[in-house]
C-alpha cells in the first residue's frame, strides 16, 4: 500500500508529537537534555504564541518532519519566557538539578542571538526530518513549505541560526537553498552562524 503523505500547518495540539520526534531525531541537542515534557511544553508556547508558525509532514496520519518559526523574532523567546516561564522551568527542572550549569546554558540559549540587524523578522528556529524517513529531500520541501508559509503570512525574509562547527551538513542545507551566512555570534561557548535569506 502507497503510504499517505500530508503537509498541513502544525497546531499546539501536535506539541507532544513534535517533542516525541525531536527528541528521537536530535540525541546530543542541549534542549533534548532537558526531557521530553520539556519539549512539549516549549513547542506547545511557540505554536500557541500569536507569531509562532510550523508546518508538518505526516506520512499515514504519523508526524515525520516539521519546520517551525516565528513571524517576529524580536522579544520572541522573552515572550516564551514571560507567559510560560513557570510550566517550562517545572518541567526541566528533574534535569536542572542533576546539572545547575544546564540553567545558565538555557539562558544563553533563549536570550543570547545575533539578528539585532534583523529586528522584527521571520525566524525559523527548528526544522526536523525523522532519521527513519527514506525520502531524498524532504527537509528542503520542509524548509519551501515554511518559506511559502512566511509569505502568506506578509513575509518576505527569513533568519535562522545553527552552530558553526561540527556542524557541517546542516551548514551545507541551509546553503544548497539558498541561504547566506552572514554573521557568526558565541552563544555562550557555542559559536553560531547567522543565515538570511530574501523571499
Amino acid at each position: 500500500m502507497v503510504p499517505v503523505t500530508e503537509i498541513r500547518r502544525l497546531k499546539a495540539s501536535d506539541a507532544l508529537d513534535i517533542a516525541a520526534l525531536h527528541y528521537t531525531a536530535f540525541e546530543d541537542f542541549f534542549l533534548t537534555s532537558l526531557g521530553k515534557p520539556f519539549l512539549t511544553v516549549f513547542y506547545r508556547s511557540i505554536l500557541n504564541n500569536k507569531n509562532g508558525i510550523g508546518i508538518g509532514v505526516f506520512i499515514d496520519s504519523n508526524l515525520a518532519g516539521f519546520a517551525i518559526g516565528t513571524m517576529n523574532n524580536s522579544g520572541f523567546y522573552k515572550a516564551l519566557i514571560r507567559n510560560n516561564g513557570f510550566c517550562l522551568a517545572l518541567k526541566a527542572l528533574p534535569n536542572l538539578i542533576t546539572n545547575p550549569g544546564k540553567l545558565r546554558r538555557l539562558k544563553a540559549a533563549l536570550l543570547t542571538s545575533g539578528n539585532s540587524s534583523y529586528t522584527d523578522t521571520p525566524s525559523l528556529l527548528s526544522i526536523c526530518v525523522s532519521p527513519l524517513l527514506k525520502q531524498a529531500g524532504t527537509g528542503s520541501r520542509l524548509l519551501r513549505e515554511f518559506e511559502e508559509m512566511v509569505n502568506v503570512n506578509h513575509g518576505s525574509e527569513i533568519i535562522l541560526t545553527t552552530d558553526n562547527l561540527n556542524n557541517f551538513a546542516a551548514n551545507q542545507f541551509y546553503k544548497k537553498n539558498n541561504y547566506s551566512c552572514v554573521q557568526s555570534f558565541f552563544q555562550g561557548n557555542r559559536e553560531m552562524n547567522l543565515y538570511y535569506k530574501k523571499l
